[in-house]
This record gives C-alpha cells, structure tokens and sequence, in this order.
C-alpha cells in the first residue's frame, strides 16, 4: 500500500510540474511560455515581436535599423533618429560642423 502511495504521489507530481510549458515553483508561484509571451503567475506579461518589446501594462518600445539612420520609438510616441551629425527628436532638430552648432 506505501508502494502504491509513493507511486500515485510521483505520477501527480509529474503531471502537475510539467503541464504544456507551466513551471510551477516552490512557493506556489507559477509561469507560463508560449511563443514569445511569457505569463507570470500574477497575471502581468511581456512579449517581443521583432523589435518590438510590448509590456504588460501595455506600453512598447520599437528600434528600426534602416539605411537612413536608427530610429527609436518610445512607448510615449516619441522617436529619435541620429543620421551622421544630425540629431532629429521628437520634434527639435540640430546639426554640428567641426564642433560649431548650426545657427551659430
């Protein structure tokens, strides 16, 4: 009957602790992976789409590499964009020659 017992007991174990990607931790605490999204046991969740990294109060961030520069995406909708010695903000611009900004 112990034997019986020990045996049950594993098998629930098992099942339980490796349930589809679920890894259930020591403190009852649990966390689930599918495809790039990643559950916690309270419910919050990241995710990453290519470059995009969206949080789980759902904000997200974006980097864009292209020909033209490295424009970034803040979750606020700003962006950034450096090309050469131009730095473009969210709505400022300014340009640098050998040290001298433009307009001086």
């Amino acid at each position: 009957m112990t034997k019986f017992k020990i045996i049950l007991a594993l098998i629930s174990f098992i099942s339980i602790n490796s349930f589809a990607n679920t890894t259930f931790n020591s403190d009852g605490s649990s966390s689930i992976s599918v495809g790039g999204t990643t559950f916690n046991s309270d419910g919050s969740s990241a995710n990453t789409v290519g470059n995009s990294t969206f949080n789980s109060d759902g904000s997200s961030s974006n980097t864009i590499y292209n020909s033209t520069g490295n424009t970034t995406f803040n979750s606020d909708g700003s962006s950034s964009n450096t090309i050469g010695d131009t730095t473009i903000g969210s709505g400022d611009s300014s340009y640098s020659t050998f040290g001298r900004p433009l307009g001086e």
